[in-house]
């Protein structure tokens, strides 16, 4: 389970809506419904319970037809290329039990 946000796309980039408790499926794929009066471009916001906060690279438009963001498939369509390669996949960073900061985390 996830949390995702949706954050304005103009700064100071303010979360809009939170979504908790979003299943994935193992492929990783989910799906929303967009809380009422949604339709805008919002920046993405990954959080998982032991991982860091991880934002997409650029707002997304969302309406209420459909939309898709694909973090996996490059470590751009991560803020800051906040991401890892494994494999064939772009995974967010892992193993931050309390959302500090360390200083040595890669």
């Amino acid at each position: 389970m996830i949390t995702l946000s949706l954050a304005e796309n103009i700064y100071p980039y303010t979360i809009e809506h939170v979504i908790n408790n979003v299943a994935l499926s193992r492929t990783g794929d989910l799906t929303i419904a967009l809380p009422s009066g949604s339709s805008s471009s919002y920046y993405l916001v990954i959080n998982h319970r032991n991982s860091l906060e991880t934002w997409s690279a650029f707002p997304v438009n969302l309406d209420v037809n459909h939309q898709s963001y694909d973090f996996t498939d490059g470590i751009n369509k991560a803020f800051g290329n906040n991401m890892l390669v494994t494999g064939n996949s772009c995974v967010i960073f892992s193993g931050e039990v309390n959302q500090g900061w360390h200083c040595g985390f890669r």
